[in-house]
């Protein structure tokens, strides 16, 4: 859920768009959201790298613990 609120406070939109929930679960699976460096260049390429990581749809491919996300954003 952290990526998903970096996703919002940097684009202002929400990474998965969809009226009901499970539909937004779908999308979730389905493949990443688009790049937030996408949606405004202004994101620098190391943050969309971390964001777009946090939102895989591959639990195994995202951050495993608090502390490699934390060391990742700095």
């Amino acid at each position: 859920s952290l990526g998903a609120t970096l996703y919002f406070l940097l684009t202002g939109e929400v990474p998965f768009p969809a009226p009901r929930v499970a539909d937004k679960v779908r999308l979730a699976r389905a493949g990443p959201p688009p790049s937030p460096a996408a949606r405004r260049e202004a994101v620098p390429p190391g943050l969309d790298a971390v964001v777009r990581r946090m939102l895989s749809p591959s639990p195994a491919d995202r951050h495993q613990t608090a502390a490699e996300a934390a060391k990742a954003l700095l």
